[in-house]
């Protein structure tokens, strides 16, 4: 990564707790915390060329609170070769001093996936390597939301903390998730406010 990547990575997440990098494996600045979370709620690596074995894209929304809460959620969408779309939910939180992961699969309908495509495809999460959502607001103690997409392109991811200023169509992305995945009307749906 070149210094001046890092220096405005770093800069961003001072000032606003976003980013969006493209890369072909899990940044070391975000990879810790985030793969260490994802392995033990049993979800793929995205950013491994392996996890998009046949599919032709995999989309992950994770929500993670402040660590007081001990809940972290992910939802993934997975396309497959023929353009058919699977739901999966994974949420693990502390309870009675043990972690305990749950997990579902949901079902979209075609009409369902094609206004999560146009939503996606208009929210441009992805269309510059590097990408600056100002804020003047310092947050420390929001949650902390990765989108994260793998296709035949490579692996891309993008980063906000709620409630910091993110891009609206940053935030339409994460609500349609939640909201395709059942969880509207959730405490995981106040994370995003």
């Amino acid at each position: 990564m070149s210094r001046q990547l890092l220096f405005a990575f770093f800069a961003c997440l001072v000032v606003t707790g976003c980013a969006t990098v493209r890369t072909s494996v899990l940044p070391r600045e975000l990879g810790a915390d985030h793969a260490a979370q994802l392995a033990a709620m049993r979800e793929p690596a995205l950013w491994q060329t392996s996890s998009l074995a046949n599919y032709s894209r995999r989309l992950r929304l994770v929500l993670a609170p402040p660590r007081t809460s001990r809940v972290h959620v992910a939802i993934r969408v997975d396309t497959d070769g023929s353009g058919r779309m699977t739901g999966h939910i994974a949420r693990r939180e502390l309870r009675d001093r043990r972690w305990v992961t749950e997990q579902r699969r949901f079902l979209i309908r075609a009409e369902r996936a094609r206004h999560l495509d146009d939503i996606v495809a208009q929210s441009a999460l992805w269309r510059y390597d590097t990408e600056y959502w100002e804020s003047e607001e310092l947050c420390f103690d929001g949650v902390d939301v990765f989108i994260e997409r793998t296709t035949a392109d490579g692996y891309r991811f993008s980063r906000a903390n709620v409630p910091c200023k993110a891009p609206p169509q940053f935030l339409e992305v994460a609500r349609e998730l939640v909201d395709m995945a059942g969880l509207a009307n959730s405490d995981v749906a106040s994370w995003l406010e």
